[in-house]
């Protein structure tokens, strides 16, 4: 038998011994050239094609093929350097007995090595013993099993997996109250007879410890109550590392710090309690921006905002813009305030004076919003609040006021892996608003909407996504006519149905501008090709129409359009750039093309 520090140095002994073929001495080898402009090579004796790709991977003489060294002399060198190190990854397989050798031709044109393997057999674990010391020991609920190490007796002696098995008792026990644990002694034994591994661990798993009292260093605007509002564990509850981190990516995830370490202090305050530390260094609140997008439908349009991201002391963002386009004039005063009553809630405000004049309605309104915002998961975000508005509103050469309370409830499911540009996942969105109020008589009403985006990554570099969405819409309680133009449902244009004009999709009047309905369809597919790091195509169709009804009857054409797309990729997401063709388009009504341009992905 042998005994070895498997995490440490891996298993070095009988066995792992290798022949060089054509190397120094033999007597058969013509005069190497000044220059080699390629090389051959092999890996021989291989069967199991998971271990051959590792061993490809480790291979230099494999993965550098392309950059060969000027003499054959660098490619021995290459070869002898391949011997160990696919010894190396034949020992973190668990194959101790494993063999290796090169021969190397040098009158073959390319250059011929071959690297030949014997893996000999594959070790299994049979014994994994971790024994504690120190003044008081895990109770045996919180001490971390096999399975919790990721090993099991019986599997292969993977030297990898038992160094991983290593930092995960480790880091399972700091997440189970004991945060200076440590291994202070470990013994491999290797059976070359059974072919088989036994270890042991020795851990000093010192003192265990509750979360005390919390200290902020570095705060210098910002409120240090709101840090510790952000706290996740409750104080006395034990000690647990997932709580530590939690806390840290909470406080960075408010983007007020550009640093933020949260740590334990030494010794305990009191009993097992041991204070925290959070130190934080402030990044700047204030920006000030601007926004551009252009399309042939609606014109330019430009947006300046400004923002501030902490403007009570507590994460407060207080923001205002100004937007202006050929149809659409607005400006908005918005306030958010995080950790309102629960630590995952904030409260929402907002206020909007709109002018728009477009071939379905011209409007003039002033609207607002007060609400909440809650984010019960990762993915999951919901908000629901109250909305006034008082609407002038013309449309088909009549003028109408309205004055309406909605109550709009929404919720959001996000499980894509990027905001602005996603490559996988899926998301699903479903807005629902009750409105009451009067116009030429009183109103009630109720409008709904489901959409659906899914992303596919087809290869592993992401540089082919293929993209789909589908959203449905119905609104129900009251005529199409007497339902304020700006509440009904229009199709078109760049955030709709791509190559045909702004809101132009569905129902028409005899001077074929559009009259909105009651219900709505539309989907859309794409293809995101990468061609390079920043520049990308994009092929697209979309479909979809509006109709009369509160459900969708078909009895509208489904409009069609299909285009192809620019993108340029930044760091903060995609500038795109559409041009989108009409493919049943209306004689007299559809142009043969729209043209976008603006940020992010369609959808």
């Amino acid at each position: 038998m042998a005994t070895f520090d498997a995490a440490v140095a891996g298993y070095h002994g009988a066995g792992e011994r290798y022949s060089q073929a054509g190397s120094a001495g033999s007597t058969d080898r013509k005069p190497e050239p000044a220059l080699v402009a390629t090389y051959k090579t092999s890996i021989e004796g291989v069967d199991d094609k998971d271990l051959r790709t590792l061993l490809e991977a480790s291979s230099q003489l494999k993965t550098l093929i392309k950059q060969p060294p000027p003499t054959v002399a660098g490619i021995e060198r290459r070869a002898q350097e391949d011997v160990e190190r696919l010894r190396k990854t034949m020992r973190s397989e668990g194959y101790y007995d494993g063999t290796v050798s090169y021969a190397l031709d040098a009158a073959e044109t390319p250059v011929a090595v071959r690297l030949t393997v014997a893996p000999g057999p594959r070790y299994t674990l049979t014994e994994f013993e971790i024994a504690y010391s120190g003044a008081a020991n895990p109770e045996p609920e919180a001490q971390p099993s096999l399975e919790d190490l990721g090993l099991k007796l019986g599997m292969p002696a993977e030297s990898a997996k038992i160094a991983e098995a290593q930092r995960l008792l480790i880091m399972k026990l700091a997440e189970r109250s004991w945060p200076n644990a440590r291994i202070v002694d470990r013994k491999f034994v290797v059976d070359r007879q059974r072919k088989t591994m036994s270890g042991r661990l020795q851990v000093d798993s010192g003192p265990s410890a509750r979360f005390g009292a919390v200290t902020v260093e570095g705060a210098e605007t910002v409120d240090p109550s709101y840090i510790r509002k952000l706290v996740t564990w409750r104080p006395g509850a034990k000690y647990d590392s997932r709580e530590i981190m939690a806390t840290r990516r909470a406080l960075l995830g408010t983007g007020l710090f550009s640093t933020v370490s949260v740590d334990l202090s030494d010794a305990p305050t009191a009993g097992d309690a041991r204070g925290v530390v959070i130190r934080v260094a402030e990044n700047p609140h204030r920006t000030i921006g601007a926004g551009f997008s252009f399309s042939t439908d609606i014109g330019v349009g430009g947006e300046v905002f400004w923002e501030h991201r902490n403007f009570f002391g507590a994460n407060e963002t207080l923001g205002a813009s100004v937007k202006a386009a050929q149809i659409e004039q607005s400006a908005e005063l918005r306030l958010k305030k995080p950790a309102y009553l629960h630590r995952d809630q904030a409260f929402l405000s907002s206020v909007a004076f709109t002018s728009k004049d477009t071939d379905a309605f011209d409007q003039l309104s002033l609207s607002g919003f007060v609400g909440l915002e809650r984010q019960w998961t990762p993915q999951l975000r919901t908000i629901v609040g109250l909305a006034p508005s008082f609407d002038n509103v013309e449309d088909n050469d009549e003028e109408r006021q309205f004055a309406l309370l909605g109550l709009p409830a929404s919720i959001f499911w996000d499980a894509s892996d990027d905001r602005l540009d996603p490559a996988r996942g899926f998301r699903l969105d479903f807005n629902t608003t009750p409105y009451v109020g009067t116009g030429s008589d009183t109103l009630a009403f109720v409008t709904a909407a489901v959409g659906v985006s899914a992303y596919h990554k087809i290869d592993e570099k992401g540089r082919y996504i293929l993209a789909g969405r589908a959203r449905v819409g119905s609104l129900v309680g009251a005529e199409t006519e007497e339902i304020p133009a700006t509440k009904r449902f229009f199709a078109g244009g760049g955030g709709s149905i791509r190559g045909y004009e702004f809101q132009s999709v569905g129902p028409l009047d005899s001077e074929n501008d559009p009259l909105g309905g009651r219900s709505l369809v539309e989907i859309g597919a794409e293809a995101r090709i990468r061609l390079t790091d920043t520049i990308g195509v994009v092929p697209f169709v979309d479909g979809g129409s509006v109709f009369d009804d509160s459900y969708p009857t078909f009895d509208e054409t489904i409009r069609w359009a299909a285009g192809l797309g620019l993108r340029y990729h930044t760091k903060i997401g995609p500038v795109r750039v559409d041009f989108g063709f009409p493919i049943n388009g209306r004689d007299d009504v559809d142009d043969a093309f729209q043209f976008y341009i603006s940020f992010g992905q369609a959808f």
